[in-house]
């Protein structure tokens, strides 16, 4: 069972109060003498078969008026049915615009299953992640492989160094440090802050770009698996 929780930081910067948050997590998990059990991956999205897509089709139908006369008589149409519907007033020339629309609608997954036992965790506006995505959730069930020498089973969370951000806490304020950044010079501080925030994470490793948040290992050999 999984717990992620996440949330905006503020921290003091100068004469500033700066928020530092992620827009994007993703959650890793490496098998040895283990595979996953086909449909059990939480938040898997399924790709319908049959795609509806959006269409407009617009069409042009004139319509005339008809005079006929039989036996002295002259008869005036001045209601026309179109499609079923009574078109009121058709007694000269018209153009009727008939417009066919459909949509397609899709579902945003916070928590969304890729490929490769991966888990990305976005808000569907790419705003800043915040709160709890999961709790005492299964992300996958597993089945063991047979004659196999090594269980091993590791999980990490994981935040490219593009997915951080680093903003004033007061709204619009371009003023302080940050505001006296240039682009280069924002760039550098924001791995800056990356390094550092992958420095202070207890065995998180080299930073390589994107920074180690947590993780877990089971190994069988270190004693880890029941036997």
């Amino acid at each position: 069972m999984t717990d992620l929780r996440i949330r905006v930081e503020e921290i003091p910067l100068g004469s500033d109060e700066c928020e530092i948050y992620f827009v994007k997590a993703t959650i890793a998990m490496v098998l040895e003498g283990f595979e996953p059990i086909s449909g059990s991956r939480y938040g898997e999205p399924k790709k319908d078969n049959v795609v509806e897509r959006v269409r407009r089709d617009s069409e042009s139908l004139s319509v005339a008026k008809e005079m006929s006369a039989a036996a002295g008589l002259e008869a005036s149409f001045d209601s026309l049915c179109v499609n079923g519907s009574f078109v009121a007033g058709a007694n000269s020339s018209k153009s009727i615009n008939l417009t066919k629309e459909s949509t397609s609608h899709d579902n945003h997954y916070r928590v969304k299953a890729v490929a490769n036992l991966k888990w990305e965790i976005t808000e569907h506006d790419g705003s800043a992640l915040c709160e709890t995505y999961l709790e005492s959730d299964r992300l996958v069930a597993l089945r063991e492989r047979s004659k196999i020498n090594r269980k091993y089973i590791s999980v990490d969370i994981s935040i490219k160094q593009r997915d951080l951000r680093i903003e004033n806490s007061t709204k619009g304020l371009a003023a302080g440090v940050l505001g006296r950044l240039t682009g280069n010079q924002k760039r550098l501080f924001d791995i800056f802050i990356a390094k550092s925030i992958n420095s202070k994470t207890p065995e998180a490793g080299t930073y390589s770009g994107a920074i180690k948040l947590s993780w877990f290992t089971l190994d069988s050999s270190n004693g880890d698996f029941d036997e």
